[in-house]
């Protein structure tokens, strides 16, 4: 069974096309799992009215006194791991908003997880803007694929609209970094130790960015030295008390 896990939070722009480019590649066993941060759209409206049973929404929101607390990068990761508590299959697929995925995206990696070739498996994508014109034809010419922590300190290649793993990594990655580090960045970090990592070099999804994109992971970023030296320094923390103390 797979489960694909997607945080939700107005994006009822780019949805409904997502959805339908997932389903059409899940079987009738597989699950859907939204985790909405409460939209103020009508984001929940648009995926109710496709009106799919493998689709399954849960509504997730930090409390008051986090809120105040956290930036964005920590409200995505609570979100997609909300999602991740509620996935009943044996392999999750991670998943934005508004992208694409094509052809091949489940065929062609799911195969990987249970031939025990990987642990997780990272697929190459297409970047595009909002009218779904190609910015960049390989998201791996422009961060070379690697699996080295080391490497991932100074740009991670765990994208996580492109990754996928078996439940056993999310297991392992549990709990979370109570850190704000990406969600991502850890699942790729403890699959790799605990397993391995293997990339697909095809492009298997269409990777948007726009005005409203809420990240900008792989794309330059408006971080300070200090942030980046300190988001650095959490990293191996994390590593430190997740993984080598667990």
């Amino acid at each position: 069974m797979i489960s694909v896990c997607i945080p939700t939070y107005n994006g009822e722009k780019y949805i409904k096309e997502q959805l339908a480019s997932i389903l059409s590649q899940l079987s009738l066993q597989d699950e859907i799992i939204i985790s909405d941060n409460y939209s103020t759209d009508n984001t929940l409206s648009v995926i109710r009215d496709i009106n799919d049973s493998r689709i399954k929404i849960f509504l997730f929101k930090p409390d008051a006194k986090l809120q105040l607390k956290i930036n964005t990068l920590v409200k995505v990761s609570l979100n997609v791991q909300n999602a991740l508590s509620k996935a009943n299959g044996d392999y999750i697929y991670l998943s934005d908003q508004d992208d694409i995925w094509l052809d091949g995206r489940v065929s062609e990696t799911l195969q990987l997880l249970k031939s025990d070739k990987a642990s997780v498996v990272v697929c190459n994508c297409k970047v595009i803007d909002e009218n779904n014109d190609t910015l960049i034809e390989s998201y791996f010419s422009y961060i070379k694929p690697s699996s080295s922590v080391f490497r991932s300190f100074h740009k991670s290649s765990f994208h996580g609209c492109c990754m996928a793993f078996n439940k056993n990594v999310i297991l392992k990655a549990s709990p979370f970094p109570k850190y704000a580090i990406g969600h991502d960045l850890w699942l790729g970090i403890v699959g790799s130790h605990y397993g391995s990592v293997y990339f697909v070099e095809k492009p298997l999804v269409l990777y948007r960015r726009h005005r409203s994109t809420v990240t900008t992971t792989g794309f330059e970023s408006s971080r300070t030295l200090y942030d980046k030296v300190k988001y650095r320094f959490l990293i191996i923390l994390s590593i430190f008390k997740g993984i080598i103390l667990k």
